[in-house]
């Protein structure tokens, strides 16, 4: 059998083509420093790869959300805090007022004092995170918890708590209702009632 001259020359320019393939695709490999060029140069490695990069934005995102729900509860203890501070001042007022030596004036202006504290009160249990979501209002983020004036004061948020994912098997909440904090007060009603004693 003879080979023509046609053939071995075909042969040859066919194998130098797919060498020039490998070294450009070797090259590529080079230049951007990824042994998978495509899925098809090793599959299983792909797939692999793939859950490693899946793997990868899940905790990124577990990450974000360890800080988004730090953030949301140091907030909230600073506002609490806060709270704390208005409720003793206003303690320390209540007993001031008891005071048989004070005038009718002098307790009016506690009144007016103690009506602007209330109001304090109530921006405080008004607070948002910084990106416009109300730390107290439940489920409802973007609705304002409390409104009212003149003592009256009216929840207006549900009694939800925001759970934020941190792990694969754990919640963290980022929120509170604020009836169960500002509203239902073991010790008493929720109600303020700020006026001078006729």
């Amino acid at each position: 059998m003879r080979i023509s001259t046609s053939s071995i020359y075909d042969a040859n320019v066919s194998m130098l083509n797919q060498q020039q393939a490998k070294l450009m695709h070797t090259q590529q490999q080079l230049a951007t420093g990824r042994r998978m060029l495509t899925p098809a140069d090793d599959p299983a490695a792909s797939a692999r790869a793939l859950e490693v990069i899946q793997s990868d934005a899940t905790n990124t995102q577990y990450a974000t959300n360890r800080y988004a729900a730090r953030h949301s509860s140091s907030l909230s203890e600073s506002i609490l805090q806060n709270v704390t501070i208005l409720l003793q001042d206003v303690r320390t007022t209540a007993v001031q007022a008891g005071s048989g030596v004070m005038t009718f004036s002098d307790k009016q202006t506690l009144a007016t004092d103690l009506s602007h504290r209330l109001e304090e009160l109530q921006a405080l249990a008004n607070s948002t995170d910084g990106i416009g979501n109300y730390l107290y209002s439940g489920y409802q983020g973007r609705t304002q918890p409390f409104s009212g004036n003149g003592g009256a004061v009216q929840y207006d948020g549900d009694d939800g708590q925001r759970m934020i994912q941190v792990s694969s098997s754990r919640q963290l909440a980022g929120t509170d209702s604020g009836a169960d904090i500002f509203m239902r007060i073991k010790n008493g009603n929720g109600t303020f009632i700020v006026q001078p004693d006729p």
